[in-house]
């Protein structure tokens, strides 16, 4: 995937994620970059892995904080999908089974 399919991968995701988050913005520079979003007091991180796309999931916005789990997904509409899940997911019924 070149930098700028990466990009627009994050770049699309992003807007679609910033109607429901308190941030989803890019970081990062080239194939290195990834995407950073914040709702509902969780967070995630996305980024490239080989074919796939990478995703930490954190249960706290602590800069401490170690990620609750990870995953590699392969679309980004998996990656949409399992965001989602995560961020509005009942807390006291523990993460969902798609993250």
């Amino acid at each position: 995937m070149t930098v700028v399919e990466i990009q627009a991968s994050l770049g699309d995701l992003a807007d679609r994620l910033k109607r429901v988050s308190s941030i989803a913005s890019i970081r990062g520079d080239g194939v290195a970059q990834f995407l950073h979003v914040i709702c509902n007091e969780r967070a995630a991180e996305v980024s490239l892995a080989g074919e796939g796309w990478w995703v930490e999931f954190w249960g706290s916005l602590d800069e401490d904080a170690q990620p609750e789990r990870e995953s590699t997904l392969n679309s980004i509409a998996e990656v949409e999908l399992a965001l989602l899940d995560y961020f509005f997911a009942d807390r006291s019924k523990g993460l969902p089974a798609q993250c």
